[in-house]
């Protein structure tokens, strides 16, 4: 009997109206993810402005928001599927 409807509701379909807001949240959250991972990075910092602190301040949320975004759309590719 749990079988049966575990099966039955792997086997139905996601309404859209969930699959679009899914869409949505993520794609709002990856955008503003780099912003907060910035605003993190230059709080309190009174160094003057260099090749490594720029470095430091723009390349570490840009490779982390690309690697949050690459597992988070997979993520969502594969429950689309």
């Amino acid at each position: 009997a749990i079988v049966g409807s575990c099966n039955r509701l792997l086997s139905s379909p996601i309404p859209p109206t969930y699959t679009r807001h899914l869409s949505r949240v993520l794609f709002m959250w990856l955008c503003a993810f780099p912003i907060s991972l910035a605003s993190i990075g230059t709080v309190g910092t009174t160094m003057g402005v260099t090749m490594a602190t720029v470095a430091k301040h723009i390349l570490g949320p840009v490779l982390a928001s690309s690697v949050a975004a690459y597992v988070l759309v997979g993520i969502d590719e594969v429950g689309m599927e």
